[in-house]
């Protein structure tokens, strides 16, 4: 009898409990190869909502679109998470064409030591030769930075201030600037990510407080910025993020991953009420309505060529952003430090060759 090779996965068995658990190699199918996970990034967000125990996949049904109340005992648990990989490929099933046994590629396969993925998948990058390979996790969170531009009308020679510098952040203030918007500013409490945003191309970097917006609006010809963009989750920030944004005619993009209830949230306030008295001046978009208008040009496949093109070039300094690598055997450490301590670190790889 054949015995199968075995692969290792990352499973949160429960929330805040990790494992490592074996299983079977997968053979790939017509259209398929089977890849061998080289590097696996963790995402601070939806990753680390399943993490927590806090992600409505794990609560609840999806029913016409709508979160509802999950009938009987299913958890969602065990889960195998993560779709920021690296990897080399080992074997192609049949009708596979531009790939070759020991290409490495960017995929979306989860936390696994060796996994089966579609050659055609949209997430599927060719690394030339001359990259390094780690840089190549971050094309799915530049996907979301990009998808985050294109969701606002910023035009060249218009101001944009994004709250929150973790990956996210870092790379849309570096989108930013690419773009021509003038000035880009920086907001997060840590002074290390306002440095670092700096670095990215921030204008300026400043901190949360009482007097951030009349700062903002000194900065922005004294009228406020044209776009702000929220991408750290924090209903404080989003209502920070009105509080800045010029009037009547500014426009917030919520694209953070939020959390319970909007404590700190007053649309009431200056999302409702201009400066000039005018209601309902400003306006908020979420991540993804520009591309996904059926009038738009964009798509998936053409965010994720456009930051991958960024990448490969050396546009978008990702390399500043790696600040941990752990073996896949110590996987509930890193995913500790980044649920512990997500201050003391940016972006945390899992190594899944060791």
């Amino acid at each position: 009898m054949e015995t199968k090779a075995i692969s290792r996965e990352v499973v949160f068995a429960r929330p805040r409990e990790v494992e490592i658990r074996q299983t079977a190699v997968p053979d790939p199918g017509k259209g398929e190869v089977l890849v061998r996970t080289l590097y696996s990034g963790i995402s601070h967000g939806t990753e680390m909502t399943w993490y927590r125990g806090t992600s409505p996949g794990g609560r609840k049904d999806v029913r016409n679109g709508l979160f509802v109340e999950r009938c009987g005992t299913e958890s969602g648990y065990p889960c195998v998470q993560g779709y920021e990989e690296v990897c080399e490929v080992v074997a192609l099933g049949d009708a596979v064409t531009g790939l070759t046994i020991g290409d490495k590629i960017t995929c979306t396969c989860g936390h696994r030591e060796y996994a089966v993925v579609k050659a055609d998948g949209p997430y599927i990058r060719l690394l030339p030769p001359e990259m390094d390979p780690m840089h190549g996790v971050f094309l799915a969170l530049g996907g979301v930075a990009l998808d985050a531009l294109l969701s606002a009308p910023l035009r060249l020679g218009e101001s944009a201030v994004v709250f929150g510098q973790g990956v996210i952040g870092l790379l849309l203030v570096a989108l930013c600037r690419k773009a021509g918007a003038d000035p880009v500013i920086a907001v997060d409490p840590l002074e290390s990510r306002r440095e670092m945003a700096r670095a990215f191309g921030a204008h300026h970097a400043l901190a949360p407080g009482p007097e951030l917006a009349l700062t903002v609006r000194e900065l922005c010809r004294g009228k406020g910025a044209d776009v702000a963009f929220e991408v750290s989750g924090a209903y404080p920030a989003l209502h920070e993020a009105f509080r800045v944004t010029a009037n009547p005619y500014g426009t917030v993009v919520a694209g953070g991953f939020y959390q319970g209830e909007a404590k700190g949230l007053f649309l009431g306030e200056e999302f409702r009420h201009s400066s000039h008295g005018m209601g309902g001046a400003t306006r908020m978009v979420a991540l993804h309505e520009r591309i996904e208008s059926p009038a738009s040009a964009w798509g998936l496949r053409r965010v994720l060529e456009t930051v991958w093109r960024l990448l490969v070039d050396g546009s978008l300094p990702v390399e500043k952003l790696v600040t941990h690598v752990y073996p896949a055997s110590r996987a509930a450490e890193a995913f500790r430090l980044v649920d512990e301590h997500p201050e003391a670190c940016l972006k945390v790889v899992l190594d899944m060759r060791a």
